[in-house]
């Protein structure tokens, strides 16, 4: 178990009903309650600075217990369907040697089991893994990497509470409740069909395994999801942004939510995964105290579940790192579409925001389509001058312009920091 440092988190648990409780930690802290007309007690205990001594709990009721080998440090929860869940096991770009050296006897992942839940459930199962090549190969690999690159950073013991699903839309990791008072997202959140990998129906991941970690003291959110999402993409960004609300309501803490854009693949034909990809875009727009992570260097096209998770789990930390803890000065975010004008030339410019050092890392540019009410074009004239892309409209009267939207596309344009540009929709052209 690794607890919040230099806060006061929650320890709760069961007890026969109206039963004095107290804790004692090793620390110095000593706390006390009773226990309610259910047996449900919960109490704060003050946490010190982390550190990488072990440390242990006597919580004192009906029976003597002492909890031993906890960590103080930090403690994020990472969520998400398939990419999010997947393990070394199940496929991991060098997966021997990784597997190998993975001694991390201070980063520790809790994987919660799969539960889906009509009602909001208060227990979960699963267990606080210390990381060794036998444990390492059966947890997140995002969230193992995410860890350990905070750890090696803040040089404080780090653990991840896993809860994820593959196969699973978002409507069914937001409260049911919340999705009902929102009529465009209700109706939105009933167009999936059962699947064979996970339930659909709105809420039920949610209570089963979300809201048992209300009572969790935890310093941010991770997301990796929205594949289960390509056929239905519409109003996806505000439905990231009612579960980035409700999770923060349950956890009562405005916590930063960094979430992964999915990667290009072959999708069927009648899906554009493009749409996709830009709802996430707009997500890191509206939804306040959020970054996203554009992978799309990092895909397989033939493998919806690319196997370099490693940079991902480090690009999440750098976020992390620069954004939570302010310990980085490089450009870890991705460039986003800013602003789109004419000049006296008539050339097209898009400036981005976090697009200082934008360049070509390939010769694959040609992803800008140009167009208006009656056509539109891709332009074969791309240049970058002074950090903005310029265009030069291969049709007459340009309205908008769009960038690598489709499911396949991997431009090769990144930012100082080697972070790629996100694709983009329709974005009208202005004025100088």
């Amino acid at each position: 178990m690794i607890l919040q440092q230099s806060d006061s988190v929650n320890i709760f648990g069961w007890e026969k009903p109206n039963t004095n409780i107290q804790l004692t930690s090793s620390w110095g802290a000593q706390v006390q309650t009773k226990s309610n007309k259910e047996g449900f007690w919960t109490l704060k205990l003050p946490t010190p600075k982390g550190s990488f001594d072990p440390q242990q709990i006597t919580l004192e009721g009906k029976n003597k217990i002492t909890l031993k080998d906890i960590l103080i440090g930090e403690v994020w929860l990472a969520s998400g369907q398939s990419n999010m869940e997947w393990t070394a096991s199940a496929g991991l770009k060098n997966d021997s040697t990784e597997i190998k050296n993975a001694h991390q006897p201070f980063v520790r992942i809790f994987k919660a089991e799969r539960n889906d839940s009509d009602q909001k459930d208060t227990k979960v199962k699963g267990e606080w893994l210390t990381m060794t090549p036998k444990t390492m190969p059966y947890v997140s690999t995002v969230s193992y990497y995410f860890a350990t690159k905070l750890k090696d950073t803040l040089m404080v013991p780090v653990g991840v509470i896993t809860t994820s699903w593959g196969g699973t839309p978002i409507e069914t990791w937001i409260p049911k409740g919340a999705l009902q008072q929102e009529q465009d997202l209700w109706a939105s959140s009933q167009k999936h069909k059962p699947n064979p990998w996970g339930p659909v129906q709105q809420g039920l991941l949610y209570n089963g395994m979300v809201a048992p970690f209300k009572d969790f003291t935890i310093s941010g959110l991770l997301w990796y999801q929205g594949e289960a999402n390509v056929e239905y993409p519409e109003l996806y960004a505000e439905k990231l942004q009612l579960l980035a609300q409700t999770w923060r309501k349950q956890f009562d803490r405005h916590l930063p939510l960094y979430f992964v854009q999915i990667a290009p693949y072959k999708y069927a034909s009648h899906i554009n995964a493009g749409q996709l990809r830009n709802e996430q875009r707009r997500a890191s727009e509206i939804i306040d105290n959020a970054k996203m992570l554009v992978i799309s260097d990092l895909a397989n096209l033939d493998d919806i579940h690319p196997t370099n998770k490693k940079p991902v789990g480090q690009r999440l930390a750098n976020i992390a790192l620069k954004d939570t803890y302010g310990l980085i000065t490089k450009e870890v975010f991705s460039p986003t579409v800013d602003r789109i004008f004419t000049d006296y030339n008539g050339h097209i410019h898009i400036t981005f925001k976090h697009g200082k050092g934008l360049h070509f890392t390939s010769s694959d540019i040609q992803h800008f389509e140009v167009g208006n009410a009656n056509t539109s074009q891709f332009a074969t004239a791309v240049r970058i001058e002074n950090d903005q892309i310029i265009l030069v409209s291969p049709i007459e009267n340009p309205e908008w312009v769009r960038f690598a939207y489709s499911s396949t596309a991997m431009p090769g344009i990144v930012n100082e920091g080697e972070i790629v540009v996100s694709c983009f929709g329709e974005v009208l052209i202005t004025s100088y």
